[in-house]
Order: structure tokens, then C-alpha cells, then sequence
């Protein structure tokens, strides 16, 4: 039955025993609903109402409705007796319901079951429970205003789930939740603000999960978190605040995934050791310094991550080889420079990543690897691994230049060539980074990718082995001039990308199976082969190569339409001649973030990271564009040119890093050059103006000690120094993490919404229209609203919707004739 059919059927008023779901939503009409309309449908069980009331009283009626789906935009309630006894699910979300709302009063339904009120968003205070005893699931997710849930909570003894997620005011949950004990499930607001976990929380004896993830304003479990004898996952990713767990961890007998990646975590408890059933743990990206003795008590433990644990160090490492189930071993970028030598008796590790630049020796590795990453300073002779009869994917990585040295003396004293041992034949994926001489792969029949990176050589071909190859990536090449990949007849996918020298690609035209292809950062190659007989292309991708002009071989493509920094992306329609190619330009970079890795990177860097890209704002991490290991040369101005805002962290040890200092001098060339188009944003994590401005002796003596390295080049930081003391900073001192990253956001977005809107405010002289249109759009109450502009062309009716947009901190999207604000998606300014 349609919308109009259903107000025909409850229009009547005669008795139908039919029907027994029942949908009104609007019609174009308001109107409230009377008992009378209802007392005709006595077997109605589903019933959803949007956008109109209920008046009058409805004592004994609806007695079979089991489901009610409410969206009221009324603040008043207008029924008395409003209880359906057998009612088990009650939907009110995104109703405009507040704290006065009479309708918790005329409601008693004492088998309801779940309660959701998503998106309430006027709602300050949560209702009393008593009118809902049997209560298993309340939803509050997305109540922006909720301050405060009601003790009676406590009382409702059947509740297995909680939902705050959203919650970003709620600062504490009250005492009384610690007598839920049927919670099986709480899930939690992930917002910025302090936010308390009482002591009560840890005695939840049927809580099977506890998800803190993102949540910057907590700084401590409850003591007597083993009390949660039942969760088997526990999560503080990107918890910076959480430094140590308490010391009752031990007791959370059934825990069996423990992730702590990104936190402020420094250390596990002793009492690890006592979690028999604990079978992951992640500390991936945390300043955790060593493991626990007893951590190889963990008998159960298959996966241990703790990749970019930069201070993490060999203290008790040898207590990995007890660990009899380790499956999964990840210690890459550490400053673990040895293995116990028993790592070889792990019959059942299959993922093994380790190294670092102190990286001294390696023992023998078990038979069972399917996967192996070495990273090293270098690999004089790489292990001999054909014993490694089940390896499938091998990566080598070599770290060239440390965080602090430009130019270390052992890379003059490198060998000519490098001892390599033939690789396992069972191969299919092999990655190599910075080594000198490529073993042969020859026999490597079965592979299917290869990623070559940094390699010396000017030119590169492939062996004819490799009939399996469906995937190809060259990248930062150096000394690459030409490329063989003629005999590659099964080649689907081939990127290249910063390749300095690179200038012919030769056999590209003859890549028959290709499907994708992608060239960045060339700047050399004027002309690619003739493509028309790649019958199965169907991705191009170009992005600054500023001599290629053009692409022969593909119909309409002779002559290409360059964005300003050289990009195009070129699709192929699936249409019956495959002739038809669209074009697309590649998204502006717009935010950079720079800082002092060990410093900064493992907490607040990537939360807000995580936060500009929530909010649809394009953003790069200096260790996107530089990798551990990677070398700053003409690369670096090239990449930092195509930003709007630089974001620079500056943090106790940014001076120590002459690749911060070079980025930050070059941040400030750029938007001085700008006229006004770029913007610097310094955070000032732990330091001070003088220490910036260079009145203490913090950056001082670092810059000193640089000073023999690069001469007159200090000079320019210096002067970048100053100039960024100088600027509108965003200060860590005073300000939670939460705060901090709160109000860095909220400027980001006004900036680049800035650059998007090029309105003059003088365009439009009357501001109280503003003011009129943002009061009918009501912006936080929730629902649809349309406000049409409507006049002759030319008055300025776009301006003023942009205008809307831009003060009032909106996205604004045009869709044809209609302006949409992004966050609010039910908000639409017409331009008519």
C-alpha cells in the first residue's frame, strides 16, 4: 500500500483486522492522529509515523504493536495514556524532543526491549528508566547535547547494550552503571573531551568488548579493570592520554586481542604475563621502551605488532622464542638490533618483519615463513634463504640516511656489489628498496609483483622469466634513463613514479594485457609510445610530467588539458567501441603536516590526521612524502609548492632535525611568494615562544651543532624561526589534545572554505538577509528544511547562499540550481 493509500485506510475509521503495518510519512499536510483513527486497526503490529502527532487518549489501544518508528518535530506532546503494553521497540530518532518533553510521562511500556534516540540532538538529560524496566538495548548515539544519563539507568538490570557513540558532551557515566551486570557491550562517544571511567566501570562482569578507541580525553583506567573477566577485546587506539594499564590487566582472563597501536602507552604490566588466553597484542606507533620479562608467559600469543616502536630496544626480546604459537611477528623500524637465536624453532611463524638502522644480526629463520620483511642500514650479504621453501612474499628494505645525518660516512664504504643468494623459487611478490646489485629472478617463475625502489643503475630491465608478472612499480630511481618491458605479455598494472632521469620507456606498446597505468614525478620524458594497440587499457594516469604534451595512439587525446600542476586521469567507458575515454582531474593537496617523527608522530600527528581526512580535507605527513630513510634533494620544494596550509609541529627536538628545519624554511619561502594564498599554522607542542624565537638555548644549541653540516644554510632556518614565533601559533600548554586538535580543525576548514569562496562580503549590502536565512534554516535542529532564493538573474542570489555557507562554517555542494550544506545534509538553499 502507498503513502496515499495508508491515510485513506486510517481515514475511514472502520475496523480492519487486515492491517498490520502501517507507514505515514508527509504528505504535504500536517496533522495529528486520534485514538478513534487507531481503535479501527486493533491487529496493527509495525506502524511508522514521521513528521506528524498524536493527540487525545489511547488507554487500551494498539494493544498488539510491537514496533513504533516516532519522528516528532513537536516539543510538546499532546496524548495522554500513551502505553502500548506489548510494545518492544521504540523509535525515536532525530526527533526534536528536549529535556521538557511531556511525552516520558504518558509513557509505561513494560516489555520494551530497545530504545533508540539517534540524532536527538536538543536532548541535554536522558529520561527516568523506571517506565522501562525491561530494557535491553538504549541508543544515544549522536545526542550532541547530552550532558547527563539518569541513575535509574542503574536499575535496569536486563540492558546488554549501550550506545553513546557521539556523545561529545557526556563527560562521565554515573555510578550506577556498575550494577549493569547483563552489559555486554558499551559503545563509546570518540570525542575530544575529558571523560571519566569510574571505578564501578571495571566491575562489569558481562562485558564482553571495551572499544575506547580515539577517545584523547580519558587518562586512566579504573584500577580494577580485571574485574571484566568476560571482554575478550580490548581496544586504546589513539588513547595518547592512557601511559600505563593497570596492574589487575592480568586478571582479564579471557582477553584474547589487546590493541594499544598509537597510544600513549610506555610500558605493559608485569602481570601480562598472566593472560593465558591473549593471542594479540598491538603497541604499533607507541613509545613502548621494552617488553616484560613475563611476556613469554603469554603461551596462547599468536601475533605480537609493535612496528615503529622507535625506542623500543633488545631489552627481553629473548623471550620471544618461548612463545611456541607465535604466528605473526612485526618489530620493523624499532631500535631492536638482535634476535634470540631460537627464533628459528617457531614452527609456526609465517609473518616475520624486522630491522632497524642498529640492526647487527639475524639468526636463522624457520621453514614455516610465508611472508618476511628485512629492513637494514645495508645488506652486504643478504641470509641465504632458499631453505625458506614456503616464502611467498619477500621484502628488503634498506634505510639509506638516518633521521639526523645527511651524509654518514658508511655509505662512501659501501662493497661494489653485494653477495645475493639465489631467492626461493615459490615467489610472488617481491619488494626491494635501496638495494645495489638485484638478485636474479630468473627463477622466480611464479612471480607476479615487483616493486623496485631507489635502485642505482640507469637502466633497468626484466628477465624474460617472468611470465606470470601482472604488476610493476618503479619508484625513486634516480639514475633510471630507459625502462625494457617489452617481454612483459602479462603485465595488467605498471606505475612509475619519481624517476629523475628517466626518458623512454621502451616495449610499452606492446603490453597487450595492460589495464593500468600510472606516471608521476617524471620530468625528463617528453613523449610516450604510440598506445593504440592496448586494446585492455582502461586507467591513464599522469601527474607532473610537465614535458609530456601529449598521448598518441587514443582518439581525442592528442592534445592534453593540463591542470595547474600537470595532472589528468583518464578513464575508459565500457561502452560497445571502448573508444570513448572520460578525463578527471586528480584532488589539490591541501594540507601539510610537518613534525619531528619520534617527538609527535605516534599520537597527536595522527589523530588529527585522522581528523582532516573525517572532515574531507586532502592532507600529507612529511613521512608520506619522505619515508624513513628517504633523502631530501630538489624533490622535496617540488612536492611542499602544491599545498595551501603547512601545519608544522614544532616540538623540543624539531631543531635537532635538519630535515624539519629544511621543510620549515621552505614553508615559509612558499607562502611568502604567495600574495596571501597559502598560510602557515604552527602548533607549538612543548615548547615556547623564545624557544622558537630563539631567545633559549632549546633550538639554539641544536642549530649550533648544525652549523658545520650546512654552513650558511642555518641562517635560513633561523630566520624561518623567527618568522614562525612571530605568527598566530596554536598552543599545546593549557589545552587537552582534544582541544588542541579541536581548534586546529575548525581553523583548517575556515581557511580552505575561504579559498573556495571567493565572495567579497561588499557584494551583497544587506547582512540581515544573511541573518533571516540561517534563522529559517535552524540549522541544529535536525530534519529537512528548504529555503528557496528566488529573484531575477544577477541580484546576487548565489552570493548570498555562498555567503551563508562561508559564515556560518558549512560546506557548501552545488547540485544544478540547489546549494547543500555537506555536514547538514538536510539543509538545501534553493537559488531559484
Amino acid at each position: 500500500m502507498d503513502s496515499r493509500g495508508c491515510f485513506k485506510a486510517i481515514g475511514r475509521k472502520e475496523r480492519n483486522p487486515d492491517v498490520e503495518a502501517l507507514s505515514l510519512t508527509p504528505n504535504g499536510c500536517s496533522r495529528n492522529f486520534t485514538p478513534e483513527e487507531f481503535a479501527a486497526l486493533p491487529n496493527l503490529r509495525f506502524l511508522r509515523v514521521k513528521e506528524f502527532d498524536f493527540c487525545g487518549n489511547f488507554e487500551n489501544l494498539l494493544l498488539e504493536l510491537r514496533w513504533l518508528s516516532w519522528q516528532t518535530w513537536e516539543t510538546t506532546f499532546h496524548a495522554n495514556n500513551f502505553h502500548f503494553s506489548n510494545l518492544l521497540v521504540l523509535d525515536l530518532s532525530y526527533s526534536n524532543i528536549g529535556d521538557g518533553w511531556g511525552g516520558w510521562g504518558q509513557m509505561k511500556m513494560d516489555k520494551l526491549k530497545i530504545l533508540d534516540l539517534t540524532g536527538c540532538v536538543r536532548l541535554k538529560k536522558t529520561p527516568k528508566f523506571s517506565n522501562f524496566m525491561s530494557l535491553e538495548k538504549l541508543i544515544l548515539a549522536g545526542c550532541d547535547e547530552l550532558t547527563t544519563i539518569d541513575r535509574s539507568i542503574g536499575k535496569l538490570e536486563h540492558l546488554t547494550t549501550l550506545n553513546i557513540k557521539g556523545c561529545r558532551l557526556l563527560g562521565e557515566l554515573p555510578e550506577e552503571v556498575g550494577a549493569l551486570q547483563s552489559l555486554t557491550e558499551v559503545i563509546m562517544p570518540q570525542t575530544f573531551q575529558c571523560f571519566k571511567l569510574s571505578e564501578a566501570f571495571g566491575i562489569l562482569k558481562s562485558l564482553s568488548s571495551l572499544i575506547l578507541d580515539e577517545h584523547l580525553g580519558i587518562n586512566q583506567l579504573p584500577s580494577y579493570i580485571g574485574g571484566l573477566v568476560k571482554v575478550t577485546y580490548l581496544s586504546l587506539r589513539w588513547c595518547v592520554g592512557i601511559q600505563k594499564l593497570p596492574c589487575s590487566l592480568g586478571k582479564m582472563e579471557m582477553l584474547g586481542e589487546l590493541d594499544l597501536s598509537m597510544s600513549g602507552i610506555i610500558e605493559l604490566p608485569v602481570s601480562i604475563g598472566d593472560m593465558k588466553k591473549l593471542k594479540v597484542i598491538r603497541v604499533s606507533y607507541t613509545m613502548i621502551r621494552k617488553f616484560p620479562r613475563t611476556i613469554g608467559q603469554v603461551e596462547m600469543l599468536e601475533e605480537l605488532h609493535a612496528k615503529k616502536c622507535w625506542d623500543l630496544t633488545n631489552e627481553n626480546i629473548e623471550e620471544f622464542g618461548k612463545l611456541s604459537h607465535l604466528k605473526i611477528l612485526d618489530l620493523s623500524y624499532t631500535h631492536v638490533s638482535r634476535f634470540p637465536a631460537v627464533l628459528g624453532c617457531l614452527s609456526h611463524l609465517h609473518t616475520l618483519e624486522l630491522g632497524s638502522s642498529d640492526l647487527q644480526e639475524v639468526p636463522d629463520l624457520p621453514s614455516s615463513l610465508t611472508r618476511l620483511h628485512m629492513q637494514a642500514r645495508q645488506f652486504q650479504s643478504i641470509l641465504n634463504l632458499s631453505s625458506l621453501v614456503n616464502l611467498d612474499y619477500l621484502e628488503l628494505s634498506t634505510l639509506t640516511v638516518s633521521r639526523e645525518e645527511p651524509n654518514p660516512s658508511w655509505i662512501n664504504n659501501l662493497p661494489v656489489k653485494q653477495l645475493i643468494h639465489p631467492l626461493p623459487s615459490g615467489l610472488s611478490t617481491l619488494k626491494c628498496r635501496g638495494i645495489m646489485l638485484l638478485p636474479s629472478l630468473s627463477n622466480l617463475r611464479k612471480l607476479s609483483v615487483l616493486c623496485v625502489i631507489e635502485y642505482p643503475m640507469p637502466y633497468f630491465s626484466i628477465s624474460q622469466g617472468l611470465i606470470y608478472l601482472t604488476e610493476l612499480k618503479l619508484s625513486k630511481c634516480k639514475f633510471v634513463e630507459i625502462i625494457y618491458v617489452s617481454c612483459l605479455k602479462n603485465l595488467q598494472h605498471l606505475e612509475l613514479n619519481r624517476l629523475d632521469r628517466l626518458v623512454k620507456i621502451e616495449g610499452l606498446s606492446e603490453l597487450a594485457s595492460l589495464l593500468h597505468f600510472r606516471i608521476s614525478d617524471c620530468y625528463m620524458i617528453e613523449r610516450l609510445p604510440n598506445l593504440s594497440k592496448l586494446d585492455k587499457l582502461q586507467h591513464i594516469e599522469l601527474e607532473a610530467c610537465p614535458k609530456i604534451k601529449a598521448i598518441e595512439g587514443i582518439k581525442g587525446l592528442e592534445r592534453l588539458v593540463w591542470d595547474n600542476r600537470g595532472c589528468i586521469v583518464l578513464e575508459r567507458l565500457l561502452d560497445v567501441s571502448r573508444s570513448t575515454w572520460i578525463s578527471r582531474k586528480i584532488p589539490e593537496c591541501q594540507v601539510f603536516l610537518s613534525f619531528n617523527g619520534p617527538d609527535t608522530s605516534i599520537s597527536i600527528v595522527d589523530v588529527l590526521y585522522k581528523n582532516l581526512v573525517r572532515n574531507q580535507i586532502s592532507v600529507n605527513r612529511d613521512d608520506d612524502i619522505l619515508s624513513f630513510g628517504d633523502g631530501i634533494g630538489e624533490e622535496l620544494p617540488q612536492a611542499l609548492n602544491d599545498y595551501h596550509i603547512y601545519i608544522p609541529f614544532l616540538s623540543k627536538n624539531y631543531a635537532s632535525n635538519w630535515r624539519c628545519l629544511r621543510e620549515l624554511a621552505h614553508m615559509v619561502k612558499c607562502t611568502s611568494n604567495s600574495h596571501g594564498k597559502k598560510i602557515i599554522l604552527p602548533i607549538f607542542y612543548d615548547v615556547e615562544v623564545d624557544d622558537v624565537n630563539l631567545k633559549s638555548a632549546l633550538y639554539r644549541s641544536a642549530l649550533d651543532k648544525h652549523r658545520w653540516k650546512f654552513g650558511n644554510e642555518v641562517e635560513e632556518w633561523e630566520m624561518a624561526l623567527r618568522e614562525i614565533a612571530h605568527m598566530r601559533q596554536f598552543n599545546m600548554n593549557g589545552n587537552s589534545h582534544g582541544e588542541l586538535i579541536e581548534s586546529v580543525v575548525r581553523e583548517v576548514s575556515r581557511k580552505l572554505r575561504g579559498k573556495n569562496v571567493d565572495v567579497p562580503e561588499h557584494l551583497v549590502e544587506d547582512h540581515n538577509q544573511i541573518e533571516v536565512i540561517i534563522d529559517k534554516l535552524d540549522v541544529d535542529s535536525g530534519g529537512v528544511r528548504f529555503v528557496g532564493i528566488h529573484g531575477m538573474g544577477g541580484i546576487g542570489k548565489t552570493t548570498l547562499a555562498r555567503l551563508c555557507s562561508t559564515n556560518y562554517f558549512f560546506s557548501l555542494t552545488v547540485l544544478v540550481s540547489s546549494k547543500t550544506f555537506e555536514n547538514h545534509p538536510n539543509i538545501v538553499l534553493m537559488v531559484l
